[in-house]
């Protein structure tokens, strides 16, 4: 890709910088080539489009510009998506296959890229994606998971044992990976460990927290049932279990519903 943009700026220099006025000695300066780099495109046959770069772990698509709009699907870090219009309010149009939604563009990274490149890089995250765990997961708007399915779903694994690096609800979860199976019950993929997971999704404070919210501690992670309390796999001698969520320093919660 940067090869692509160091041809682009080349040309526009030399296009830029040898464009005269007829009937003028006057010669436009190669200085302002970046900010006549489209229209420079366009006299060079270069066709642009805007991409976004994906960077937290998982970020929510969403129908409106803000975290108050239903979540659509979810992209993975270092996904590339067409921007599709221009962004509202800090909000950025993308497509994912066949829906149109908006992100966040605090985390994202856009830039132009020539577009017949982007349709080739395009074709071969589709076939790179087949088969794999990192494909988009769709939330079907008929099966739209909330909280307190999450919550119901979790408490039927109470009493079951801890195992540390263990992810199965059965045999033996630690506390990251017995969330990160939970949420994948519902097709929602999250990442392994609780450092990771303190980026994920958005941050809310603890007065806000809803069922199904991460409540993440220095290096523990459980689920916000309400009422003050987290299920969660406590310890080996505990097991998966209910304790208060304010059981010690709260590091952040995460909505990724």
């Amino acid at each position: 890709m940067k090869q692509v943009h160091i041809k682009q700026k080349l040309i526009a220099s030399a296009i830029v910088g040898a464009l005269m006025i007829p009937g003028s000695a006057m010669v436009v300066d190669a200085a302002d080539a970046d900010e006549n780099v489209n229209v420079v495109s366009q006299v060079a046959g270069i066709d642009q489009v805007t991409v976004a770069t994906v960077t937290a772990d998982v970020l929510n698509v969403r129908a409106g510009q803000g975290t108050d709009f239903q979540i659509l699907l979810q992209v993975l870090e270092q996904e590339r998506y067409e921007v599709t219009g221009d962004s509202v309010n800090g909000w950025y149009p993308i497509t994912v296959g066949d829906v149109d939604g908006w992100v966040s563009g605090e985390w994202i990274t856009t830039e132009k890229v020539d577009k017949d490149e982007f349709a080739e890089e395009e074709k071969q995250a589709q076939k790179d994606s087949v088969g794999t765990a990192q494909e988009t997961v769709a939330l079907q708007s008929s099966s739209y998971t909330t909280g307190q399915q999450v919550i119901d779903f979790a408490c039927q694994f109470i009493g079951n044992p801890y195992v540390w690096g263990g992810t199965s609800l059965t045999s033996g979860a630690d506390c990251s990976g017995f969330v990160q199976s939970v949420y994948a019950n519902f097709g929602i993929s999250l990442p392994r460990t609780t450092w990771d997971m303190e980026n994920i999704g958005y941050e809310v404070s603890y007065e806000q927290a809803q069922p199904g919210d991460l409540i993440l501690y220095d290096g523990h992670v459980g689920l916000y049932m309400g009422d003050g309390n987290i299920v969660n796999a406590m310890n080996e001698a505990d097991g998966i279990g209910i304790c208060t969520a304010t059981y010690a320093p709260i590091v952040t919660v995460r909505r990724v519903l």
